[in-house]
């Protein structure tokens, strides 16, 4: 096996620009980290990490800064695994938090290595940190997922003797050509027209542009608000959305929508919605960048019930998952952004991640699974994360409302309520 040039995916492209757009940035990274309580053999972990590196395609891929990248063989990656001790006792996991959000602010060199990073913090044998980072040309939000659980896996199959035979691999290289694929297709002419149907305009925004005004070459430091949403306040909302055919998302979206036009006075608001963009379950449990941004776009109607206008969002997404896989850079560059000095089709994103899962290493659990804090922000607002206890933040966008950031998590919510 050797090493071979490949183009970027559709998807990746869209990363790239975007970080050609923000040169030495580090809001483009991304990644997790927990905490493993229990009994970890590091030799088997080791070894399980060479083995996640050998099957899977975007843990070798090596772009480059100028839009091209190479996989490389597994022989030409080094399974890099940063390993530091930390002071055991009751400081030892906030230790941990500080550790993993600084190292989230050090940028990926776009030089033809992989551009990821591996820390193992240890405390005692029975307490440890695990922090996986990205370059989000190689990875997205669901991709770290699949990353700590395959990880799981194959330590599980060491530990226990079990591998027999291959190991399925993760083939990234295979979705670069369905994308190339789809690029040159009828597909994409049709979902080109939707799109410009649904966008024939630029919205207005929705945020007054202070920090950019003033600083045209970087984006604005990030700022985090944060509220823990009640167990049982989440569960009325899940048991109402149930009620009404409708989810949690749909309501945090309606609220969010609802919430806009209240305070700016405005009935055409566009919210920018993560979609996975794995061809249903095809990719579901493939590492790498798949993940496309929607920019939902609604009317307000003042006299509409909050069940209709729900109602009305969660047709909209639904019909905007059809066309998921049309590059939101296309529809910029076809709506002339840059010209009318927007750098984004949407001021606010809103981002529905679930971190629930169950990964284990022998005896030892993965638990309370956490995003690093950025240093920087790309445009995106409100990350709710359902877990033990519910929560949703606030990160400030370059363009910021009058009223105060701490403010506005609360008055969210009371918006759900």
């Amino acid at each position: 096996m050797t090493a071979r040039e490949l183009p970027l995916s559709v998807s990746q492209r869209d990363v790239w620009l975007d970080q050609r757009a923000w040169p030495g940035s580090t809001h483009l990274n991304i990644g997790g980290g927990a905490f493993i309580e229990g009994p970890l053999d590091l030799t088997i972990f080791r070894r399980a990490l060479v083995e996640l590196i050998r099957t899977t395609d975007a843990l070798r891929l090596a772009p480059h800064d100028d839009g091209t990248q190479r996989l490389l063989t597994p022989d030409e990656v080094t399974p890099r695994l940063e390993e530091i001790d930390i002071e055991p006792g009751e400081g030892a996991k906030d230790t941990m938090r500080s550790i993993w959000n600084q190292r989230v602010t050090e940028p990926f060199a776009l030089d033809g290595t992989p551009p990821w990073r591996f820390v193992l913090l240890r405390a005692d044998d029975r307490l440890h940190g695990l922090s996986i980072q990205f370059h989000h040309l190689v990875m997205d939000g669901w991709g770290t997922s699949v990353i700590m659980q395959r990880w799981g896996e194959l330590y599980e199959h060491l530990r226990t003797g079990q591998i027999n035979g291959e190991i399925p691999a993760l083939d990234y290289a295979r979705f670069i050509n369905d994308s190339l694929a789809y690029r040159a297709s009828p597909a994409f002419a049709r979902d080109s027209a939707y799109w410009l149907e649904r966008m024939p305009d630029l919205p207005p925004p929705l945020l007054e542009r202070r920090y950019a005004a003033a600083n045209d070459h970087s984006l604005a430091p990030s700022r985090l608000a944060k509220i823990t949403i009640p167990r049982n306040a989440y569960d009325l909302l899940v048991h109402w959305a149930t009620r009404q055919g409708s989810s949690a998302f749909n309501v945090f979206l309606t609220a969010l929508i609802l919430y806009f036009a209240r305070t700016t006075r405005q009935r055409d608001i566009v919210v920018g919605v993560p979609a996975l963009n794995r061809s249903g379950h095809r990719y579901q449990d493939t590492a790498g960048m798949f993940v496309g941004v929607l920019p939902i776009r609604v009317h307000v109607d003042p006299q509409a019930s909050i069940a209709q206008l729900a109602s009305q969002i969660g047709q909209a997404v639904a019909s905007a998952l059809r066309h998921q896989r049309y590059p939101l850079s296309e529809l910029s560059k076809a709506l002339d952004a840059i010209r009318q000095h927007r750098d984004s089709l949407f001021d606010l994103l809103l981002s529905f991640e679930r971190q629930d899962f169950d990964v284990r290493f022998g005896e030892a659990r993965l638990v309370d699974t956490m995003a690093p804090r950025h240093a920087h922000e790309e445009p995106r607002a409100l990350p709710p994360e359902p877990q033990h206890a519910e929560h949703h933040e606030h990160r400030e966008h370059p363009r910021k409302p009058a009223r105060p950031l701490e403010r506005q998590p609360r008055e969210l919510w009371d918006e759900v309520l």
